[in-house]
C-alpha cells in the first residue's frame, strides 16, 4: 500500500467512493478543481491502481480542516481510515500547523468514536449542518503538538 496525493488518474475512483458513501457526494467537477487548488491536499490511500480510501483537506494558514475521508465499501473495517489519520497527522507536525478541524454528522458513531480514537476533542454543534437527512454536525478540533 501506498499514500499519495490527488491525481487525475485517481479522481473517477475517488468519485466513486464518495457516490457510495455520502448522501451528498462532491462532484466530480470539485474533485478535478482541487488537482489545481493550492489549498487542497489529498491523501489517497493505494494498492497498485486501486484506490482504497482517501481523506481530503483544505489548509488556511496554519491550519487544516477535514473535508472528507471515505474508504471504498469492501475495504471498510481494515484500519485505513486510522492510517489515513495518522497521517495527516505526520503532515501536519512537519508542517508546524496548529490545529486540525472537522465536522461529523452527530448520528455517525463509527466517525465519531475513530476521531475520538485519534485525538480530537467536540468543541461544538452546528444545527440542521447536513442534508438528507438533515442533521447537525457535531464540530472536532485536534491541537497539533
Amino acid at each position: 500500500m501506498e499514500i499519495n496525493s490527488l491525481l487525475l488518474k485517481y479522481i473517477d475512483q475517488i468519485y466513486e467512493i464518495e457516490l457510495n458513501s455520502f448522501s451528498v457526494p462532491w462532484s466530480i467537477n470539485s474533485l478535478r478543481d482541487d488537482l489545481e487548488n493550492p489549498m487542497a491536499k489529498y491523501f489517497v490511500l493505494t494498492e497498485g491502481e486501486e484506490v482504497l480510501a482517501y481523506l481530503g483537506t483544505r489548509t488556511v494558514l496554519d491550519e487544516i480542516h477535514i473535508m472528507n475521508i471515505a474508504v471504498k465499501p469492501e475495504h471498510r473495517g481494515k484500519g485505513y481510515s486510522t492510517i489515513l489519520m495518522n497521517e495527516l497527522d505526520r503532515f501536519a507536525k512537519e508542517g508546524n500547523f496548529y490545529s486540525i478541524s472537522l465536522e461529523v454528522r452527530e448520528g455517525n458513531e463509527k466517525a465519531r468514536s475513530l476521531y475520538n480514537k485519534c485525538g480530537y476533542e467536540v468543541v461544538g454543534t452546528r444545527r440542521d449542518y447536513y442534508e438528507k437527512p438533515k442533521e447537525n454536525a457535531i464540530l472536532m478540533v485536534k491541537y497539533v503538538k
